[in-house]
């Protein structure tokens, strides 16, 4: 029983070290890059690999959602912390917008551009 155990903590640590090392640095240039080539899949139809880019866009908005959060605990005055929460603030309420619209790519694509640019200028 002690070695199961001891194997799933050991599992569990490797899993949480292998995705902290697999985490790359969400870019308002990358995002914007991601979002522009979904609303070019989306206009021509390719429902395909929109819904893959809908993925990748979901996983990169929660990407710069756990940085931000990291700048706001390691914030060293209350000004940068009230600045990092500010913008986490206008991240999470894009995000929850965007996570609804991705569920209907065709008919949510104007306001979905609208957002993911919000969401674009919410990140530094």
């Amino acid at each position: 029983m002690k070695r199961i155990l001891l194997a799933c903590s050991i599992l569990a640590a490797t899993l949480i070290a292998g995705q902290a090392n697999a985490q790359t640095t969400v870019t308002k240039a990358s995002f914007t890059a991601k979002a522009n080539l979904l609303d070019t899949q989306i206009a021509a139809g390719d429902m395909d690999n929109a819904k893959a880019t809908a993925k990748q866009i979901n996983d990169m908005m929660m990407e710069a959602l756990a940085i931000n959060k990291e700048h706001v605990r390691a914030a060293p005055t209350d000004v940068e912390k009230a600045k990092y929460m500010d913008q986490h603030g206008k991240e999470v309420d894009a995000n929850r917008d965007i996570f609804q619209e991705l569920k209907d790519l065709p008919t949510n694509r104007t306001i979905l551009r609208e957002n993911l640019a919000k969401f674009a200028a919410a990140m530094d």
